[in-house]
């Protein structure tokens, strides 16, 4: 799993998100409260961005080197 990149893994709760919104729309008849799938994908996409940004920064001190010499 480490291979795995966080956009893909963004992309796939979106996907995932989006599909969950329609199945439940589907089931419910309406649109009413199936948006609230997207916005629960939305925040756990943000999320592992966040915490998987931050690991992936802490596994390359090169990267952190870069932004200092840049400035």
């Amino acid at each position: 799993m480490k291979n795995i990149k966080t956009g893909t893994i963004c992309v796939i709760i979106s996907m995932t998100s989006v599909l969950v919104m329609f199945i439940w729309a589907f089931v419910e008849g309406s649109y009413e409260h199936s948006w609230l799938a997207v916005a629960a994908g939305g925040i756990i996409s943000c999320a592992v961005y966040m915490i998987r940004g931050d690991i992936e920064d802490s596994g390359n001190p090169d990267k952190k080197d870069e932004s200092k010499e840049d400035k």
